[in-house]
């Protein structure tokens, strides 16, 4: 699972999505993206193939979904219904993975020979398609051929399989997307895109100063909330650049990710990045401070070591307030006292449009630097409070932090 930690958050309560597995040997794959769904609040059915249930039994989605699981074009449902239009009326969505080759053709071509294929062509609902073959079958120029007719329909997307290993004992292109992915992909599909066309650059992470190559300046960030916005902003639709400091916290992999090391290059990347972004969301943790002297080789116990000298780094936000820009800028306070009071000073003084404050410390257990959860408060630009944000894992938190900047952008 990525961390957008789509089941703490239940992204899909509420909403019933079909889950269409063909004939490939990554049906495998599905039963861990039924689960997936499901735990993340979904209403999931599962709808087979004849040459899937070679694969992986109806009762191993059945279960895992908790609906029944159904496969026969002939097939009514209980209430004397007929199974491939109703679907097509009660689904949010639909998910085909794995779609073998042969899948794929017969929808280009609007047959309708098997179940599946008549829910989809009986309906509007969106639908991900999820190929998985052959690396040669994927590069054939008819299959391309009928992917490019499907993807030029509104309704329907196709994630480009993975490359890795194939079930043919070669390396190529053909893998089914990760479970993990594929959710992303349907969240991202089933929201409104208010951020499409927009391009969103997201500050995350630490930096460090090193005052030797085993010996730094920095401090706990882990960037899991700068992470949590880029997702976020993603799943919104929009065009994501994230400016990463080190740290051990996977960044999200949808999105374009350029790594720094300390301040000064924080700032450089901030500057270069920021004349073609519409939103700023500056949640880096740069060090203030930074070694007058930095040395080439490990210093050794005894050699002075005892005290250094620093020197102030560069105000990050401070200089973004100097450039000739139009993104709308959002900052971030991490405080252990005087919490609104501080943010306010912050945000006046720095020229932000909006700022939100958190705390950390030996107190701030859910929403320290560590936490995949949050708490806090936005402050408007003349130091109102806008809104307390209540305690939840952080990619919500960055959802509500993106609805009250995207309503201020849209004045």
């Amino acid at each position: 699972m990525s961390i957008s930690a789509h089941d703490e958050r239940q992204t899909f309560k509420g909403r019933r999505i079909l889950v269409g597995v063909t004939g490939g040997i990554a049906a495998y794959k599905s039963a861990e993206l039924v689960r997936m769904l499901q735990k993340a609040g979904a209403d999931v059915h599962v709808c087979m193939t004849e040459a899937a249930t070679k694969f992986i039994t109806p009762l191993t989605l059945e279960t895992l979904s908790g609906n029944p699981v159904r496969q026969n074009i002939w097939d009514l449902r209980g209430d004397s219904s007929i199974a491939h239009t109703e679907w097509g009326r009660d689904m949010d969505a639909v998910i085909v993975a794995p779609a073998t080759a042969d899948f794929l053709g017969r929808l280009a071509n609007g047959l309708a020979d098997q179940l599946l294929l008549n829910v989809l062509l009986a309906s509007r609902m969106p639908v991900l398609l999820c190929p998985s073959m052959n690396d040669l079958m994927w590069a054939n120029p008819l299959v391309q051929q009928n992917v490019e007719r499907l993807a030029e329909l509104d309704r329907f997307r196709v994630l480009s399989p993975g490359v890795g290993w194939l079930a043919c004992g070669v390396v190529g292109a053909g893998r089914m997307p990760d479970p993990a992915d594929i959710v992303d992909a349907v969240a991202r599909q089933l929201r409104d895109n208010d951020l499409e066309g927009q391009r969103v650059l997201v500050t995350a992470g630490p930096t460090r100063e090193h005052f030797d190559p085993v010996r730094f300046l920095s401090n706990p960030s882990t960037g899991r909330m700068g992470f949590a916005l880029a997702y976020a902003a993603w799943e919104r639709g929009a065009e994501v650049t994230l400016i990463a400091g080190p740290t051990s916290v996977p960044a999200p992999t949808h999105v374009e990710t350029r790594h720094i090391g300390t301040t000064e290059e924080l700032l450089r990347a901030v500057s270069e990045e920021l004349p073609r972004c519409n939103l700023l969301l500056m949640a880096a943790a740069p060090v203030d401070f930074r070694p007058e002297v930095s040395h080439e080789h490990k210093q050794k116990k005894g050699s002075g070591m005892s005290a250094v000298a620093l020197q102030p780094n560069p105000d990050v936000l401070k200089a973004v307030a100097e450039l000739e820009h139009s993104a709308f800028v959002v900052g971030f306070a991490a405080e252990t006292q005087e919490f609104e009071r501080n943010a306010v000073q912050k945000v006046r003084r720095k020229q932000m449009d909006l700022i939100f404050v958190n705390r950390v410390g030996a107190q701030a257990a859910s929403t320290g630097f560590s936490s995949t959860t949050n708490a806090g408060a936005i402050i408007d630009s003349d130091g109102r409070l806008i809104r307390q944000v209540e305690l939840g894992p952080k990619v919500a938190v960055a959802h509500t932090l993106l609805d009250e900047a995207i309503r201020r952008m849209n004045r």
